[in-house]
């Protein structure tokens, strides 16, 4: 699992730590929903499906850290939708079987979703979400 080189948020100050956590969270979600359905392998090889993740899109619904220290003024109740995406590259040794492409559907702060959102609330249940959509292709 990887960032896009230059991953940046438009909205949101982001630090490396922010993105770093965010990763090892959509890893997790995606170990946990895939190992139910496979064994999960450290390696590739024949036989051996691997996922390559790309997250193209990130940005918190609440200020972060980074973005409070870069304007002290910012108060932790402002929120916006958030966002997150992510680009997948399912293959078999080497060869690439299938591309996969998603994105959260939150666009209005009027979303039910987003009321009450932690900081990264739409990215959380996106990540889960999407681990869910991979987990159950494996399972069909």
């Amino acid at each position: 699992i990887d960032a896009r080189r230059g991953l940046r948020s438009n909205e949101r100050v982001l630090s490396q730590r922010d993105v770093d956590a965010q990763l090892a969270g959509l890893h997790q979600d995606l170990i946990r929903a895939i190992g139910r359905e496979a064994q999960i392998m450290g390696q590739d090889g024949e036989g051996i499906l691997t996922i390559k993740t790309v997250v193209t899109e990130l940005d918190a619904n609440r200020p972060t850290q980074a973005e409070l220290s870069a304007n002290p003024g910012l108060s932790i109740q402002s929120i916006s939708t958030g966002r997150a995406a992510v680009e997948m590259e399912l293959s078999e040794n080497g060869r690439v079987l299938a591309t996969l492409k998603d994105r959260d559907n939150v666009g209005s702060l009027a979303d039910l979703r987003v009321q009450g959102a932690g900081i990264w609330t739409t990215a959380n249940r996106f990540f889960a979400s999407v681990s869910e959509k991979v987990s159950a292709l494996l399972r069909d």
